[in-house]
C-alpha cells in the first residue's frame, strides 16, 4: 500500500500524539495542526481517527506480507514459519502495539489481521481440502477466532517484555493450534 505524503504526515502526527495523549481525547483539529496540514486534507484522506490507525496497520501488514520469508511461509503453509515472522516483525513495532492496547484499540489490529488471514486460510483449505464443507460465515468466525487469539497473545508477549524468543512463541502457538 503506497501512502501519499499527506497521509504519512497525518499518521505520524497521530502516532506521535498517542505517545502522550489518549486516543479519545485527540481531535481531528489537533492531529492536523500537529501534521501541519489543512483539516480538509484530513477528510480527503481519512474518514475518521480510527481510519488513520486502520491505514497504518494495513501498511504494516502489507510490509509484513511482502517479506520474502512471509511469502515462503505462506506458500509452504507452515504455521511455525508464519508465527516466527509474525512475532519477529511485530516485536519491532512493540511501541505501537502497546499504544493500541493502552487505548483499547487492539480490536482494530484484530479486524485488519482477520482481513489478511481470511484469503490465506481459504487458499490453504483449498490446497489441503480441509474444512472444505465450511460456509463463508463459518470461515469468517474461524478467522476471527484465530486473528483475535493471535493478537491477544502478541499483546501479552509484548507487555511481558518479549521474554520468550520468537521461536519459543512459534512453538507455543503451534501447541495452541493442535489442542
Amino acid at each position: 500500500m503506497k501512502l501519499k505524503k499527506t497521509q504519512i504526515l497525518i499518521i505520524e502526527s497521530l502516532l506521535g500524539l498517542l505517545e502522550k495523549n489518549n486516543f479519545e481525547s485527540l481531535s481531528v483539529a489537533r492531529i492536523t495542526q500537529e501534521a501541519l496540514v489543512a483539516r480538509n486534507s484530513f477528510y480527503r484522506n481519512f474518514k475518521s481517527k480510527e481510519d488513520i490507525l486502520r491505514t497504518y496497520i494495513k501498511t504494516l501488514i502489507d510490509e509484513f506480507s511482502q517479506t520474502e520469508q512471509a511469502k515462503k511461509a505462506v506458500k509452504s503453509v507452515s504455521l511455525y514459519a508464519i508465527a516466527m515472522i509474525f512475532f519477529s516483525f511485530f516485536k519491532n513495532h512493540r511501541n505501537f502495539i502497546l499504544v493500541l492496547n493502552k487505548n483499547n484499540l487492539i480490536s482494530v489490529l484484530q479486524d485488519e489481521f482477520s482481513q489478511y488471514l481470511e484469503p490465506l486460510i481459504e487458499s490453504q483449505q483449498t490446497r489441503t481440502h480441509s474444512n472444505s464443507g465450511w460456509t463463508k460465515r463459518e470461515l469468517m468466525y474461524y478467522v476471527s477466532f484465530h486473528a483475535s487469539g493471535l493478537c491477544q497473545v502478541l499483546v501479552k508477549w509484548i507487555e511481558g517484555q518479549c521474554v520468550e524468543t520468537e521461536e519459543e512463541m512459534a512453538i507455543l502457538l503451534n501447541k495452541f493450534i493442535r489442542l
